[in-house]
């Protein structure tokens, strides 16, 4: 039986962390508040904070620091310590995986850079699947499970080390990997043109492209960012282009899979950026779509 190696683990964000310290601590600061009107004793005051110093590291040595998520050679999970007496743990093993997206919900999110993180199973009958808020540094985290769920079951196996994952490549110049990765991208037979967006096309789209469209903004902050056109023939995205969360429906960034490459994500502009991104292209028809798909080079 192949030995189970956890790769990568990472508490969520501290922002949950805040937010149950405030949780316990705020009782305490009301009784104070009470104890100190009645009798006017500073005595409550040293007691309080005792407690509360006390609280905020039984919160971190034992349920902060035992709940986790993480990425095993095999699946992944997240362990979740929620009382003294309590705690349970989800996973999702990569060859159950049906489809993965990540996004980010409301304003919190964005002002605290914390994401969630969807994957539905192959097994569900619904859209259920496995979910994990507050997840920090999404992109790394993301881009690791999409080259694991990328690999055969027998060498995504084999991997000991995070390092493992990744293979080291040979050191090439932008402009060879601009054309490597193109050659595998005009191989596909859907493609009908394409071309680099330059530092002034991005800057348009920045400027011009839907607020509400989230993954394009993601996706222009790669080094390198294609505009492909491609016609009803392309294939099934690699994960849903919407994804509907609660009453909310979300956009997600999804990966791109004939690009091998780290931080690899796809996304499709709206209708300002649509026509300004043909303009630039000599074999565009009308009933083609466009395609924007970036990564980095390191």
């Amino acid at each position: 039986m192949t030995k189970e190696n956890i790769l990568y683990k990472t508490n969520r964000h501290p922002y949950l962390f805040l937010i149950q310290v405030i949780k316990w601590i705020l009782p305490i600061i009301v009784l104070w508040i009470i104890w100190f009107y009645i009798f006017d004793s500073l005595l409550i005051l040293w007691v309080s904070i005792l407690l509360a110093v006390i609280l905020i590291i039984i919160n971190k040595k034992i349920f902060w620091y035992n709940s986790y998520f993480y990425i095993t050679n095999k699946k992944i999970a997240l362990k979740v310590r929620n009382g003294f007496f309590s705690e349970y743990e989800m996973n999702l093993y990569f060859n159950q995986i049906k489809d993965m997206a990540y996004s980010k919900n409301n304003v919190l999110n964005y002002l605290l850079n914390c994401w969630t993180f969807f994957a539905r199973s192959s097994w569900a009958e619904d859209d259920s699947g496995f979910t994990v808020n507050f997840i920090p540094d999404i992109e790394n985290v993301f881009s690791i499970i999409s080259q694991l769920y990328s690999l055969p079951q027998e060498k995504r196996e084999k991997i000991n080390k995070i390092e493992d994952l990744f293979d080291k490549k040979t050191i090439l110049t932008k402009d060879e990997i601009i054309k490597t990765e193109l050659e595998h991208l005009l191989s596909l037979k859907w493609i009908i043109d394409w071309y680099v967006l330059s530092d002034n096309d991005k800057r348009f789209v920045f400027e011009n492209e839907e607020d509400r469209n989230h993954w394009v903004y993601e996706t222009i902050k790669r080094e390198v960012v294609y505009c492909i056109t491609h016609d009803e023939l392309f294939r099934d995205p690699d994960a849903p282009i919407v994804f509907k969360y609660w009453n909310k429906v979300i956009f997600p960034a999804i990966w791109f899979h004939e690009i091998n490459r780290k931080m690899i994500v796809s996304s499709s502009p709206w209708i300002n950026v649509h026509e300004y991104l043909i303009k630039k292209l000599k074999l565009f028809r009308k009933d083609d779509a466009t395609l924007l798909i970036g990564f980095d080079l390191n």
